[in-house]
């Protein structure tokens, strides 16, 4: 019953005198990239690219937010280098425009002006707003430009002079290495990027950095200089294995070309060629691997490298650059076309102090550096100084401490005695030579001992040292030093690296304890250990974990994509994961080397593997589960940021993969093969017992035909979509045919689950697979018995139960049974992660400390995160396209009852195409007062959800005026009403009763 409606009185409601005029918009973007980025440098050519902007909300005479704004029209100025064109005044509400192309390597800038209207009738509906700040730009090179520069080596420290004779204009330098590069003039470091270039598809493509060094050159001499490392491409027999190649030199090219423009218009380039007095020698880098390390000789370092003409180094010093054709095991081109990269490049983006400094007992010389957080990265060595040459200083990195140790062996679960194995369990690699430690094996994956050996300069002045080609999955860091330096707190310093993508989306929840063990603010340290996971595996693909295997499986990849969409920037990357995805279906499974990949390369075309890109780990063709992710990405990206024109370009490689699965469908109409399932369950490592695998394939293939019908729909292939809907219309009914057991009264019982899993009912709910309201109810109360019954009130499920179980709770009206999963904090839970002090999360719902059975950083279990935002803190995207509802037009706002009467309050937000949403509402229980409030962006429109006892008007005001809004039944929620929002900023206080039905 509708109580009260409260609303505070005397504000301005009046007409304006004088018609406001539109704002100028912000946040200008080119191909995703905003104003000052490096990527500015080198936007496609010869295509349409995107512009895009966001519009300010206009505000009142008082200075308050107008309400109800929306975009009618926009004017797009472009100089394309040699001229201005206008779009002139577009009637349209698109805040994006894809331009007209442009040729290469032109200078650039574009501004937009935009005409909006308000619901209040305060805005001038005749005069565009003045022009943005304009963006400036360049276009990419032409082929034959790159061209001018070739692959070389030889060494992994690379030289050149560069003399110009007059003051420097403009100067540009684009760059690619491989496996990774750093680019330096005049002995600094031109970028903070850590190991550029992004990975690839190697054979399909290399990316290049571009650096704008116009106030970077100087006139007379410059020294421009590389250093290469192995990285993602010098390990494997995909790409490059430094072993077979006769060492890392075999595998490390580097490609460079500089453009100048003297004063005058005079043009200097500098292309890397083995004629073009392009020198190698190797440096300090004395051994790199990916997977265990690098090893650094201070010694070897040469003073002024890069700074001094290469001829006053004397003889010997450096060799001719050689031109080096890098080989793989793929048949045709070596490498594919460079093309600039898109995304952000790797960035420390945090710095860690040590939390404390113990000893290793019975070894002096050993100490264990605690920084607190797991993460992905390195740390940074600062040694006073000292006369010490050549003694090594040996950097150990971990994820545990145990025993007096830190324990990082992956192959086996010997915790007491578990420091640094020399010698792992499975060899892959042997090459030896050049690192400190003899007599060393290089294991695979499983043995990733991250282990940097620094030896001293020992010159008696101060030496810093950050590893240059080495990263690790760590919190803690062993570090072994001679005799005479002594392990201050200040010794090592760790930072977080990964793609530099921004944070857009967050929420915060009140402080609440755990049930059972009461850990402390157990909902946003949830929050906390999903975000730090998530960014730990960005490291320009989506990997698994950062300290082991470092691949991007792709069943973490797409089960993680909308939460990561919810908290993260994450459209350029997706787009470049998509790319990766086609880019290995086009060099196909039958050029994998080796055998046993692709047993049927003529069946298999169309199948993507199980990592993406695919360097020789996991089956071609993958488990479906994983290869839907080029579908579920696509789809996710197309929901929260609205491209359709990418839909386009993967159309026909996304219906490649479907044909593909239709050759194996089951006479029953379904997909079931048997493979990875539901991944780490509770009853064990793998599939599990719990949910049969060859129904989590079904359910995922059914979920991408869904998917399918809404992307075929959106680039206008309607038949397309009506045979994909009925195709998941039947697969349903199929499903249900198949898994349901009327006597179990769920789907898939097994003798651990009798009424099914947790799991099995989960997605039979999610896919809307019970026939009747009955039978819906029945798998409703078998998800129910075997949470609440059979695991004590704990979850059960591996990484596709966390896409489902939640959601389901949620669909069924049961948000409070999610709620109460997220605080346990005894196993199984991500609370009992916390207890367990783990700072991320893992791969294994054990999660012991000491015996944690796999990794302790995996964004694989992340896709309940979703959940939390929409149910918990009450924010979603209202994606509806069946409406005409795309990407963020449509905000939802509804916290779930549970989290109204349990929690009392919450904020969120999230970025959209449009600008940022913005929340907060708190419940008090004892008044039954619920207070309300939120930004919307303009062009967009909320939609609040309220349990249906709060029915008749809902009074609310905005900053301008108080504004009665109908509420009315929610199309297919009975228990629900909706009030419907414009743009702006609004306020509701209203009191209602929950009754325990609502709860």
């Amino acid at each position: 019953l509708l109580l009260l409606l409260l609303v505070t009185a005397g504000l301005w409601s009046g007409r304006a005198e004088a018609a406001i005029v539109s704002p100028p918009p912000v946040g200008l973007r080119v191909e995703l990239a905003p104003a000052g980025d490096e990527r500015l440098l080198a936007v496609p050519a010869k295509v349409p690219f995107r512009l895009s902007w966001i519009n300010q909300t206009p505000l009142g005479p008082s200075g308050q937010p107008l309400s109800g704004v929306q975009q009618v029209g926009f004017e797009v100025s472009l100089f394309n280098g040699t001229q201005t064109v206008s779009t002139g005044l577009v009637s349209s509400p698109n805040q994006t425009f894809w331009s007209w192309p442009v040729d290469y390597g032109q200078d650039c800038w574009f501004h937009v002006q935009v005409l909006l209207n308000d619901s209040q009738g305060m805005l001038d509906p005749h005069t565009v707003s003045a022009p943005s700040q304009p963006v400036v730009f360049r276009t990419e090179p032409s082929p034959a430009t790159l061209a001018q520069a070739a692959w070389i080596g030889g060494g992994n420290q690379l030289r050149a002079d560069l003399n110009l004779t007059g003051a420097v204009q403009s100067a540009y330098a684009h760059v690619s290495g491989l496996g990774a590069f750093y680019f330096f003039v005049n002995d600094q470091q031109v970028s903070d990027h850590i190991m550029d270039p992004p990975q690839s598809v190697y054979p399909k493509r290399v990316y290049y950095s571009t650096f704008n060094l116009t106030g970077v050159l100087q006139t007379g001499f410059n020294g421009i200089g590389l250093m290469l490392g192995n990285y993602k491409w010098g390990y494997t027999d995909i790409w490059c294995n430094m072993t077979t190649a006769g060492g890392p030199a075999g595998c490390q090219v580097a490609w460079v070309l500089v453009q100048v423009t003297l004063a005058g218009g005079h043009t200097v380039t500098l292309a890397s060629s083995p004629t073009a007095g392009w020198v190698v020698r190797d440096g300090p880098v004395q051994w790199d691997h990916l997977f265990h390390g690098e090893t650094y000789d201070a010694r070897a370092q040469l003073p002024q490298w890069c700074s001094r003409p290469v001829a006053a180094f004397g003889p010997g010093v450096w060799q001719p650059a050689r031109a080096l054709v890098p080989p793989t095991s793929a048949p045709g081109p070596a490498l594919g076309p460079l093309r600039p990269t898109a995304i952000p490049p790797l960035r420390i983006t945090q710095s860690f102090a040590a939390q404390s400094v113990q000893p290793v007992a019975g070894d002096p010389h050993s100490f264990v550096y605690d920084f607190g957080q797991n993460m992905a990265g390195l740390v940074t060595l600062q040694v006073p100084g000292n006369k010490l040459p050549g003694q090594p200083i040996v950097l150990q990195h971990a994820e545990q401490y145990v025993h007096g140790d830190i324990h990082n062996d992956y192959c086996t679960s010997d915790a007491v005695n578990g420091s640094l194995r020399l010698r792992p369990c499975k060899p892959y690699q042997t090459y030896e030579p050049g690192h400190f430690l003899a007599g060393r094996f290089i294991g695979d994956f499983n043995d990733a001992n991250m282990t940097n050996v620094y030896l001293l300069r020992g010159d008696g002045t101060a030496e810093t040292y950050r590893p240059f080609f080495a990263a690790a999955g760590f919190r803690y860091v062993r570090v072994t030093l001679p005799a005479g330096l002594a392990a201050t707190p200040g010794l090592l310093v760790a930072h977080f690296v990964h793609t530099d993508v921004q944070q857009t989306g967050g929420f915060t929840l009140p402080v609440r304890a755990g049930t059972d063990n009461h850990f402390p603010d157990i909902l946003n340290n949830i929050h906390h250990i999903t975000k730090f996971s998530q960014l730990s595996n960005l490291w320009s693909v989506p990997t698994d974990c950062p300290q082991r295997e470092r691949r991007g499986w792709m069943g973490d990849a797409q089960l993680s994509s909308e939460q990561a969409m919810l908290t993260l920037d994450m459209e350029a990357f997706y787009e470049k994961v998509l790319q990766d995805i086609r880019d290995d279906q086009l060099w196909g499974c039958a050029s994998t080397p080796g055998s046993g990949k692709c047993s049927n390369p003529t069946h298999s075309q169309g199948s993507i593997a199980d990592v993406v890109p695919y360097d020789g780990i996991g089956g071609w063709p993958g488990c479906p589960i994983w290869q839907v992710a080029y579908v579920v990405i696509a789809h996710n990206t197309y929901k929260y940021y609205g491209n359709r024109q990418l839909l386009h370009t993967h159309y026909a490689g996304l219906q490649a993969l479907m044909d593909y699965f239709h050759q194996d469908l089951s006479p029953r109409g379904l997909l079931e093969t048997s493979c990875y399932g539901d991944w780490i369950d509770v009853s064990g490592d793998g599939a599990g017992t719990l949910t049969p695998p060859g129904s989590v394939t079904a359910y995922s293939h059914l979920q991408a035909v869904g998917y399918m019908a809404t992307i075929a729909a959106a680039v206008g292939e309607m038949a397309d979509a009506a045979g994909y809907q009925q195709q998941y219309a039947d697969g349903v009914k199929a499903y249900h045919a198949a898994y349901y057991d009327a006597s179990a009264g769920g789907y898939s019982p097994v003798k651990a689950a009798p009424r099914g899993s947790q799991t099995s009912n989960a997605m039979a709910l999610v896919l809307g697979a019970p026939p009747t309201p009955a039978i819906q109810a029945q798998v409703t109360d078998s998800l129910l018995y075997d949470i609440n019954t059979l695991w004590s009130g704990h979850t059960s499920g591996g990484i596709v139960g966390m896409a489902t179980i939640y959601q389901a709770l949620g669909a069924t009206g049961h948000s409070d049974v999610g709620l109460s999963l997220l605080l346990r904090d005894s196993y199984p839970s991500f609370g009992h992660m916390l207890v367990e002090q783990q700072t991320t999360l893992c791969e294994n719902w054990k999660c012991k400390y000491d015996d944690p059975e796999g990794s302790l950083n995996h964004i694989m279990y992340g896709a309940f995160h979703t959940w939390v935002y929409e149910a918990l803190a009450g924010l979603s995207n209202g994606f509806d396209p069946s409406a005409g509802v795309e990407a963020w037009r449509k905000v939802v706002i509804a916290p779930q009852p549970a989290a109204l009467q349990q929690l009392g309050s919450a904020s969120a937000f999230a970025g959209t195409p449009y600008g940022s949403v913005h929340i907060d509402w708190s419940f008090d229980r004892s008044s039954q007062r619920l207070v309300l409030n939120a930004t919307i962006p303009v062009g967009v429109q909320a939609e609040v959800h309220a349990p249906r006892q709060l029915a008749g008007m809902l009074l609310h005001r905005t900053t301008l005026n108080t504004l009665t809004v109908p509420v009315t039944p929610h199309p297919s929620r009975p228990d629900l009403m909706i009030a419907l929002l414009p743009s702006g900023r609004h306020h509701f206080e209203a009191a209602f009763r929950l009754t325990a039905e609502a709860i």
